[in-house]
């Protein structure tokens, strides 16, 4: 693709995107509309997870790695998704030094995490029967996030895909969503040791991206 066709293509992504975000704020403003914010922030996502694939196809994720609370930010998550799905339970679990009421500092690039962890839990809602747990524990001198639910678990194809192709998880998500994560995973490097996901039953689906 030459220069000129990508920026067109970007300036196009972002416009839908503004759009979707302005319809969503109309429906939040609402107030009897979760399932249509939950489509628009879903269709969101997808350009968002879109996008960077491509760029991380033509020249790599570039990050901006900053100091942040991995705690707030997973409470943040379950925050909106359970405001998007109240007939479930959306929990965050708090090991370690968050049970004591201290931040949990980490460097990672917040937008991106955020963005792959969001499109997680989405799906996690979605096929979850009542219950959605994340939380996020040490793993080395970095981070490991997890996201459970309480649904059928992932198909097997999709475990043994780990996130390495387009496998959807049933008639939940594109693939896009796991892709993407395996993709902000490994550029998140520090010497030697490269980020991860992990995929897992146990027995409903659980979710792992490990930072170092």
């Amino acid at each position: 693709m030459s220069e000129s066709s990508d920026t067109l293509l970007t300036a196009t992504v972002h416009g839908v995107k503004n759009q979707l975000g302005e319809l969503l704020w109309r429906l939040e403003a609402r107030g009897d509309c979760q399932v249509e914010q939950s489509i628009t922030l879903r269709c969101a996502q997808r350009l968002s997870s879109a996008l960077l694939l491509g760029r991380d196809a033509s020249a790599g994720l570039a990050l901006s790695l900053d100091a942040t609370d991995a705690d707030a930010l997973l409470e943040d998550i379950a925050s909106e998704y359970g405001s998007l799905f109240p007939q479930l339970q959306v929990d965050c679990e708090a090991p370690g030094s968050a049970a004591s009421g201290e931040p949990r500092m980490v460097f990672v690039d917040r937008p991106l995490v955020t963005l792959v962890l969001g499109d997680v839990v989405h799906n996690a809602c979605r096929a979850a029967r009542s219950r959605v747990v994340l939380s996020a524990s040490a793993w080395g001198r970095g981070v490991c996030f997890e996201v459970r639910d309480d649904g059928a678990g992932y198909p097997h194809e999709v475990l043994r895909a780990s996130g390495g192709v387009l496998q959807s998880r049933g008639g939940v998500s594109s693939g896009l969503g796991l892709k993407l994560a395996a993709s902000v995973a490994k550029a998140h490097r520090r010497g030697q040791q490269i980020g991860e996901i992990h995929l897992s039953n146990a027995p409903g689906a659980c979710f792992r991206m490990r930072l170092p």
